[in-house]
């Protein structure tokens, strides 16, 4: 899969599988339109054959086929369905697919998010260094405790920015997992939509109708096979990646610095520099 993939990746990705969905979804007209051309062509066929006068028998046939195109019966009329059907099956397959179009979206924006986060921390924590540190300007036994609970919770600071990295590499890896899917999938479709195309040609030909049927049912199903098979593959990359994530429940039971589940909190709030206790004196 290589680098992770940037938010361009994937909305290109996406953008693509939506453009090639949307060509499927107009390919019941256009058998409609190469079954009736083929009616067409039959008929003007039959029409020679019936009023053997050079061009009168093909047209009368031609008019009549095009007044009668949508009255097939038999053979024609069951393939034609069959394989609007199996378009409409095919759609049906997609169907979780396009729904969830926006799903890597929002895993990849918000794996960000808990980057920002991270940084957020890493800022509090040197903010921190910079002005919490009392050593050298007070001593007693707050003083100490003070000191005790800062590295506490720095600890407990460090905890959450790995919490924030697993996050972030979880749903990265989600998001190229989905981008690889959507990818897969949309040249899968375009690959179909070129060989359907050609199929269509030739039922519209009449003289190879019979093998441009063939050709469209065999297309429908590898590409219904191909999609479902995407779909697993996708379902199996994901589930390894859900159970990473549900790792984190883990993570964030009682992490390093948090026990029970509670921020660690200064040993003392009474400490004031114009009121100085035993427990808090100005270091000589």
């Amino acid at each position: 899969m290589g680098a992770d993939k940037t938010l361009k990746d994937i909305n290109d990705a996406l953008q693509t599988f939506s453009d090639k969905v949307e060509e499927i979804k107009n390919q019941p007209d256009k058998v409609d339109d190469a079954f009736n051309t083929a009616a067409i062509a039959a008929a003007a066929s039959e029409g020679s054959a019936i009023i053997p006068i050079p061009g009168v028998g093909a047209v009368i046939g031609g008019v009549y086929g095009a007044i009668t195109k949508d009255d097939f019966s038999g053979y024609m009329s069951d393939n034609k369905e069959e394989i609007k059907k199996k378009i409409r099956d095919l759609l049906q397959d997609l169907s979780d697919a396009i729904e969830a179009t926006k799903a890597p979206i929002a895993f990849l924006q918000t794996s960000g998010e808990w980057l920002q986060l991270k940084s957020k921390i890493g800022e509090a924590q040197n903010d921190e260094v910079n002005s919490g540190n009392l050593t050298g300007y007070w001593k007693g036994t707050a003083a100490d405790r003070y000191l005790n609970k800062r590295l506490l919770q720095d600890t407990a600071m460090d905890s959450v920015k790995t919490i924030c990295d697993t996050l972030n590499t979880s749903l990265v890896s989600v998001s190229n997992a989905a981008w690889q899917y959507y990818t897969d999938v949309a040249g899968q479709l375009a690959g179909f939509l070129a060989s359907f195309a050609a199929a269509l040609t030739k039922i519209a030909s009449f003289f190879e109708t019979p093998w441009g049927i063939s050709d469209a049912i065999d297309l429908l199903k590898v590409a219904t096979n191909n999609v479902v098979t995407f779909m697993t593959t996708l379902t199996t990359a994901l589930r390894v990646e859900v159970e990473s994530i549900n790792k984190i429940k883990f993570a964030i039971n009682n992490p390093k610095g948090i026990y029970n589940d509670h921020w660690p909190q200064s040993a003392s709030t009474e400490f004031d520099a114009n009121n100085p206790t035993p427990a808090w004196t100005a270091a000589e």
